[in-house]
């Protein structure tokens, strides 16, 4: 689309700029009443770096030196007859920034080039942290934007594979948010072009303030509406239909889940020395499957990483950004991989729970996930579980344990059960011990143990957007809701249990679970001594919740 198209930004005519920018209006930097507000920025704020999402509210936009132009054409005439005041600002914002010159982008200058998104003194851990308040993209990128987009990736994915270091890797998770959305917008093409061409020596958005809309809570329908908005439709459909709903945010919601996260630990994996290297048979392709698993609406983590914004990068197997995922997801499956606790972080969610209190879910990073993803579907076959066990690498979801216990009901078992157990554990995936969990990994699936210690051997960060802004959680104890990796974990460590109560109630008992949801058949109500066995596991984080436990008597209910 052309900058100049009508109807866009950059459509206005130069008649409609003169009256948008000569009415009496209020400077939000100097907090004045004045008439020509275009010139006045342009004077008495030269030195300031405007954003578009600063000044769009008074029809004009921002070029990528921070220059305030009217709008997308008269950009592009700044660009053209002010190059050296362009130039300079450019130049002045990457010296602010302490950082090199254009010319070390994507490792291709022959001296290495400094830190790239590393603006005013920044950690690591602090630019990716910003992230977590800076807008994403949520619609499939319009096609003339696709191919700016993958080029860039790519030369960053070179970057990487030719020097595989946390900032490199950052500078590829920030792409999104930093390099691609800042002029993401009808009528900014020039811009988004320069805006990718310079990345990662660009200046990092100032974080976007929470709307006061986004503060409060919301019903089903309203956030379906906005789903809808955003051309998610699937997603406004599960909203329609789940039963629960977001937790206000309020400060009894953020005590909450600091409740629920309690802390682990500080090296429950120990030395990985003993650990075989894996020698898992990981390709594109075993990647690509991954991917396919995913719902093209599913939510992204905190750099904005999408399933539609990963598809068209993973179609050739050669090209940089495939070998970059490739050779990351081999690196995670070694526990080598550089960035654990930016690829390990997660946006956290509060779910209200029908019966009160919440349910914390972790939003991973969509990279993080796919790798996880692949790593499990070529290393993890089953064999460290249960027969019993449902939910890691079974068809079916809980259909298979649902339908276990309707023979039960109606008679059709070799055993004739006359008895379930129905036991619920108190806020199992978050209080299940660490070192527990390390043994089991060692004990019963070694070969995932380097990867398991690379991503739960550490505390990592939790995001929770609060009533006041960004709340920082720790995740050092049990697994992540929503980590691919953590059901496995999680199921893991909870095979012992399982093993004791079958061993004590004989064969006249069959214990299964669904991950956590565990059933137990027996002849007889053997509830007190379920209770006794789960008891001798509190220590390891499983604790019954006995208002939550039932015991049916199945002659009374099916026969």
């Amino acid at each position: 689309m052309s900058a100049n198209t009508p109807g866009t930004v950059g459509g206005s005519t130069s008649t409609s700029h003169t009256r948008r920018t000569h009415v009496v209006a209020h400077c939000f930097l100097c907090q004045r009443h004045v008439s020509q507000l275009l010139a006045h920025f342009r004077g008495s704020h030269a030195d300031h770096h405007f954003t578009t999402a600063e000044i769009a509210q008074f029809g004009m936009v921002a070029c990528e030196c921070g220059h305030p132009c009217a709008g997308a054409s008269s950009v592009k005439g700044h660009m053209s007859r002010g190059r050296e005041g362009h130039a300079a600002r450019l130049q002045r914002l990457a010296a602010a920034a302490n950082l090199g010159q254009p010319s070390g982008l994507g490792g291709q200058s022959e001296h290495p080039r400094e830190p790239a998104i590393q603006p005013e003194g920044r950690t690591l851990e602090e630019q990716h942290k910003v992230l977590f308040s800076l807008p994403g993209v949520y619609a499939p990128l319009p096609p003339h934007v696709v191919p700016l987009f993958v080029e860039s990736a790519n030369r960053l994915a070179s970057t990487y594979l030719h020097d595989p270091t946390e900032q490199h890797l950052l500078e590829i998770l920030a792409l999104v948010k930093v390099g691609l959305v800042p002029d993401l917008a009808p009528g900014r093409l020039r811009s988004l072009k320069t805006r990718l061409a310079h990345y990662p020596l660009v200046r990092i958005p100032d974080p976007r303030p929470q709307p006061e809309s986004d503060r409060l809570p919301t019903s089903q329908g309203q956030r379906a509406a906005r789903q809808i908005e955003l051309g998610r439709l699937s997603r406004a459909g599960r909203i329609l239909t789940e039963s629960a709903s977001m937790a206000p945010r309020t400060a009894e919601t953020v005590d909450a889940l600091r409740a629920l996260h309690p802390v682990g630990p500080d090296d429950p994996f120990g030395n990985t020395a003993w650990a075989p290297l894996s020698h898992l048979r990981l390709d594109h392709a075993c990647l690509v499957r991954a991917l396919k698993t995913f719902a093209p609406d599913t939510e992204p983590g905190i750099s904005g990483w999408s399933v539609p914004l990963l598809s068209p990068l993973m179609k050739e197997p050669n090209a940089p950004f495939s070998k970059f995922l490739l050779q990351l997801t081999r690196q995670i499956a070694n526990g080598a991989a550089p960035g654990q606790q930016m690829l390990c972080a997660s946006r956290l969610l509060a779910l209200e729970k029908p019966g009160g209190g919440v349910r914390p879910l972790g939003v991973g990073e969509l990279i993080y996930r796919l790798a996880m993803k692949a790593i499990l579907a070529v290393g993890f076959s089953g064999h460290g579980l249960l027969p019993s066990q449902f939910g890691v690498g079974t068809p079916g979801g809980v259909e298979p344990l649902l339908r276990l216990i309707e023979r039960a009901v109606d008679g059709s078992l070799p055993v004739r059960f006359d008895h379930l157990a129905d036991v619920d554990l108190r806020n199992a995936f978050n209080e299940v011990d660490r070192t527990h969990m390390a043994d089991e990994v060692r004990r019963h699936c070694p070969g995932l143990y380097r990867a398991a210690k690379w991503a739960y051997g550490a505390s990592t960060k939790l995001f929770y957007r609060g009533p006041n802004g960004l709340v920082e959680l720790a995740s050092s104890q049990g697994v992540k809701q929503g980590d691919p990796l953590g059901n496995c974990l999680f199921s893991i460590a909870y095979r012992p249990v399982l093993e004791d109560v079958q061993r004590e109630l004989g064969p006249d008992a069959l214990a299964s679970a669904y991950l956590d949801n565990t059933s137990i058949l027996s002849i007889g109500s053997q509830m007190h001594q379920v209770f006794e066995i789960f008891a001798r596991h509190a220590h390891r984080g499983f604790h019954l919740r006995p208002d939550k436990c039932h015991d049916y008597n199945l002659q009374r209910t099916g026969r």
